[in-house]
């Protein structure tokens, strides 16, 4: 049975956090810089450079043959508000030098799959610029009405938030439903079996959990 409400952001070491190299390679790492080689960013260290520092980097093009069911929710990381504050040595691509590689390589797969980015304007983007994925904006946990204005007016596919919000407020799992939308959910919680079965009642489109197979089993539960 193929499950259509699991998915997967990070199998032990494997989270699928999308950065791009200088020379257009993207990566799945982090945080936006290496922090153990001189706080060298990403963005501005060529593939092989990176290699050199850290051999254990996976490269997305790595990640196509991997089997479903698990959906991959592809984390495009791209700095967003006071990142450049919080991180000074953070580089910037412009959009399209960052968006288009990780296309690239999404196109050539037929697996199921979506974008998500705290970054509003590569939401943006990869909605105007590509049909064939879903994209949702992620958001904190404390900006669920001005998120979900955000997602309505640019015709984004849904959103995904710390599973807090919905503790605190199931009704905003009633909400994107009416509305059409998806809703995913990240966080601690969902670690926890008693979260995701509440979660998986309430109607949530999906829960991103580090205890995959546990949520698989459960899941099974809610589909007909």
């Amino acid at each position: 049975m193929v499950l259509n409400s699991v998915l997967d952001v990070c199998d032990g070491n494997q989270c699928l956090d999308v950065q791009v190299t200088h020379d257009g390679v993207p990566i799945l790492f982090h945080d936006f810089a290496l922090q153990n080689y001189g706080a060298k960013s990403i963005g501005l260290l060529d593939y092989q450079e990176i290699l050199g520092l850290d051999t254990q980097m996976t490269n997305l093009a790595e990640l196509r043959n991997i089997p479903e069911p698990l959906i991959f929710n592809v984390e495009l990381k791209y700095p967003y508000r006071d990142d450049f504050e919080l991180i000074p040595f953070c580089a910037t691509q412009d959009l399209q030098t960052y968006c288009d590689p990780i296309m690239n390589v999404i196109t050539t797969w037929n697996r199921r799959m979506f974008f998500s980015s705290f970054c509003k304007e590569v939401c943006i983007y990869m909605k105007n610029f590509q049909k064939i994925h879903p994209v949702y904006f992620l958001c904190d946990a404390d900006d669920i009405d001005d998120s979900f204005e955000f997602v309505t007016s640019h015709h984004l596919d849904g959103m995904v938030c710390d599973s807090r919000c919905i503790f605190a407020d199931e009704s905003v799992i009633k909400r994107f439903k009416t509305a059409g939308l998806g809703l995913y959910t990240y966080g601690a919680l969902n670690n926890d079996e008693s979260h995701m079965i509440r979660q998986l009642e309430l109607g949530l489109s999906g829960i991103i959990t580090d205890c995959v197979q546990k949520a698989i089993k459960l899941t099974e539960r809610f589909i007909p």
